[in-house]
């Protein structure tokens, strides 16, 4: 009983956090890319690193003609790899 009453009052602070802007998504992404070493980029960003030599330049294409298919698709990477979601 007393673990259902502590669960249900966690949820209702979790739901005020987010409710009062303090969880927001992007507090709560940073958090995590910054535990897992994992961040989510953009195509820019993907460009960018081709340019640097942090990637090879046909990455970049790859996932810039990717991009172009489905708008939806986002990257992550960690560390010289690149992981595509749907």
């Amino acid at each position: 009983m007393k673990g259902k009453i502590l669960l249900g009052v966690l949820g209702l602070l979790i739901v005020w956090l987010i409710v009062s802007g303090y969880l927001n998504l992007s507090t709560v992404n940073s958090a995590i890319e910054t535990a897992t070493g994992i961040k989510t980029v953009s195509v820019n960003e993907l460009k960018q690193m081709a340019e640097e030599g942090k990637i090879p330049y046909e990455v970049y294409r790859f996932a810039l003609y990717k991009k172009l298919e489905n708008p939806n698709i986002f990257y992550r990477i960690m560390g010289n790899k690149v992981y595509l979601f749907l």
